[in-house]
This record gives structure tokens, C-alpha cells and sequence, in this order.
């Protein structure tokens, strides 16, 4: 199946993973993450067709065909 992934605003992270992209039925979203990439020392916020996924969701929520997945880096600051 298909999905768009979206990766925004990661300095010095390749958007190589961002773009329509394969990926097999049933994947979840730890999958997809995996998948990208990432430096594996962050945590991510995760939309599916924009709604949040929460860490605890992430292992258990499959992505279907045509959905919009979106990345973003942890919010830093003070």
C-alpha cells in the first residue's frame, strides 16, 4: 500500500524518507518510524491524516492505503 509521508522541520535530518512511499499491509506506526530512519535517541510526534497518535498507540495503529503520515521533532525550549 501507499502512504504520503511527511517529515517537517528536522534540521540536519535527510527529508529522504518524505514522499509517497511503499510500504506492506498491516504496518503500524512504530513500523513506518523505523522505517524513516530517525535518530532513534528522539521522540517524535506523530500525525495520521492529522490527528496525533500517541506513543502508547503507535505499536497498535495500522496505517491503510492513501493515509498522510507526519513527522515532527520534539519541541525544545524554555
Amino acid at each position: 500500500m501507499r502512504i504520503d509521508v511527511r517529515i517537517v522541520s528536522m534540521h540536519g535530518v535527510a527529508n529522504s524518507g518524505a514522499g509517497i512511499r511503499d510500504i506492506p499491509d498491516a504496518s503500524t506506526v512504530t513500523d513506518v518510524l523505523a522505517a524513516l530512519d530517525l535518530p532513534q535517541e528522539e521522540t517524535y510526534a506523530v500525525l495520521l491524516n492529522d490527528m496525533p497518535v500517541s506513543i502508547d498507540d503507535r505499536p497498535h495503529t495500522r496505517l491503510s492505503d492513501g493515509d498522510k503520515f507526519t513527522v515532527f521533532p520534539p519541541i525544545k525550549g524554555g
